[in-house]
């Protein structure tokens, strides 16, 4: 999504308030409840990244004419990884971080409990 900025120099449309709403009503509406995904690959995932990437088209499009978004979008809607990579707005840092809390607790546990072969690596034994 970089190149979106690249192209248009991030303050054409990144500080206008009504732009980004329509934006974050688009994430909302397509990738929102896909937002969990956990990895492996996902049809309803990949169908709704697909409509998002055209919704975004379309809404591009209008607003920079000039561009050839539809192309671009086509393009990046082709290129599902089983990976979200949306345009960021407030509702997807709202799940970012809702996500994070789910999975913070446990990263910091893990990080406490080492299993005993981590032991004697520490100490400078070799582990074989």
């Amino acid at each position: 999504m970089s190149d979106i900025s690249q192209s248009f120099g991030s303050d054409l449309w990144s500080q206008d308030p009504v732009f980004i709403q329509i934006l974050d009503e688009v994430y909302l509406k397509e990738l929102h409840a896909h937002i969990q995904t956990d990895g492996d690959y996902n049809t309803g995932a990949c169908s709704a990244w697909k409509s998002y990437c055209f919704e975004l088209s379309v809404i591009f499009s209008e607003q920079f004419p000039q561009w050839q978004s539809a192309r671009y979008f086509r393009d990046l809607s082709e290129s599902y990884t089983d990976c979200f990579n949306p345009l960021i707005t407030s509702s997807y840092i709202e799940d970012l971080n809702t996500l994070w809390a789910n999975v913070h607790p446990a990263l910091l546990e893990v990080d406490h409990v080492k299993p005993a072969y981590c032991s004697s690596i520490d100490k400078g034994s070799s582990y074989r």
